[in-house]
Order: structure tokens, then sequence, then C-alpha cells
């Protein structure tokens, strides 16, 4: 019960501080743009059966890359296509999905894709952002952990995957700061990209709940299959492979990256 309390309470100064950074954020250059949508307000979105969030630019290549792999199936809509709702926080971010959602159109008929800006992590604008899209699960690409939406998931037994997960050590110590806050939030299911990215996420959340995947981005640098059923236009995300294009067969390669 005190727990409970805890928890809560917690929720309640999460909730306040972004009431109280409205303002700011609304001066914010880089927030500005797509403000309205970043309020959740009515007919922010359409229902969709699954809402994958991608931070910016970087995820959302991963999440055009998801759309790659899906289509229509059991849950699809009375259309008989799979509706799809994309998110991100920033332009380029938004840009890149609009660009996926164009693809998708084209190339993945048993898909019906629709592109927002992510709210803010108010509890409450969340909470009206899933009134609206309704979502069967929500997949949230990377580190991805936001206490408004995942409370409002929780709330509503919405189960929450994170996909192509990584957590370093110094954001596994912020995170245990609160350990019993963030449990009580716990996705329901986590899939990391390494052992070591899998068993941080575990000490925070339970092992129960974590696996390990193959690094979506690795999947980019990889040729589309030349099958009718693959088509791969140039628009499509860029993944051409790099032997044979970029690269001849054996060539040595050095590549080098920042740690941002």
């Amino acid at each position: 019960m005190k727990s409970d309390h805890l928890h809560a309470a917690l929720l309640a100064v999460y909730d306040g501080v972004w009431r109280l950074a409205r303002p700011l954020l609304r001066r914010n250059a880089r927030l500005a743009e797509g403000y309205d949508q970043r309020l959740a307000p009515d007919g922010w979105a359409e229902a969709a059966q699954l809402w994958v969030q991608a931070a910016s630019g970087g995820e959302a290549y991963l999440a055009w890359e998801l759309l790659r792999h899906l289509d229509g199936g059991i849950s699809a809509t009375q259309d008989g296509r799979l509706s799809v709702l994309l998110t991100s926080c920033t332009r380029q971010g938004v840009e890149v999905l609009e660009k996926a959602r164009d693809w998708a159109a084209g190339h993945r008929p048993g898909l019906r894709v629709q592109v927002r800006y992510f709210p803010f992590d108010e509890p409450g604008l969340m909470r009206r952002a899933l009134d609206q899209a309704r979502p069967c699960a929500v997949a949230l690409l990377e580190t991805e952990l936001w206490p408004g939406l995942l409370s409002a998931c929780t709330a509503r037994s919405i189960p929450v995957a994170v996909v192509n997960g990584r957590m370093t050590p110094r954001t596994l110590a912020g995170y245990l700061l609160t350990p019993d806050f963030w449990r009580g939030l716990a996705p329901a299911r986590i899939a990391a990209i390494s052992p070591d990215d899998a068993q941080r996420f575990g000490l925070l959340f339970g092992r129960q709940r974590t696996s390990v995947m193959p690094n979506i981005k690795f999947d980019r640098a990889l040729p589309e299959p030349d099958s009718p059923n693959s088509p791969a236009p140039p628009s499509s995300p860029p993944s051409p492979g790099l032997t044979g294009t970029v690269l001849r067969e054996s060539a040595p390669l050095v590549v080098l990256g920042s740690v941002r």
C-alpha cells in the first residue's frame, strides 16, 4: 500500500512538472513545430491496432524497417488492413515516418499507416491519446520509457513492448533511483539488442520479461530480397546492401562513428 501511494505521488509530481513546463515548451524552437499535435487534441489520431513510437530520425528508420515486415492479418480492420500509428518527437523523425507511410501506401497494401507527433508525456494527455488511438499494443523503439504513456497503458491493460532495446549502465543507475516506481510501469516484453542490454533491463523490470534480438539497424544494411512480393523502390528505406554497390566484393572496410 505504501508503495502504491509513493507511485501515485511520483506520477502526480511528474504530471505537475509537465504542466508547469508547458509555457517554456511552447517557446522551444524544436518543440514549437507540431505543438498542437503534442497536446493530443480531439482528432489527433484515428483508431489503430498498433502504436509505434520512434524518438527521432534514427529510430524512425527502424519503424520503417518494421513496416517492411508487417501486413494485414487476423487483427486487421474490417477493410482487411492492419492499422498502424507511427509517432516521433522530432520534425526529422516525422519526416522519415511520412516517407515510410507513403512507401507503405504503394508497397504494403495490407497496412493503413498514420503519422503524428508524439504527445507530451503528461499522464492526462497520454490518457487522451489512448482514448483516440485505442491500440491493441504499443511498441517503443530502443530506450523509450515514458512514465505517462506507460501508466496510461497499464491502467487500460494495453501491452507494451520495447523493441531493439538498449540501456547504458549510466541510464540504468538513474532508473534504479526509483526502482519500485519503474517496476510498476514495466513493459510486458523487452527485446534487447545484446545480452548486456537485456541484463540491465532485467535488473530493472525482471529477467522474465527480457530477451535478446538481432539489432534492426543491421537489417537495413542487407540487400532487399529479389522477389515480386518484396519490391524495393528508390523511395524505400536505404537498405540496398553495400556489397556490389558502394563496396566491391571482399573490399577492406573501416567504420568510424561517434559514440553519441
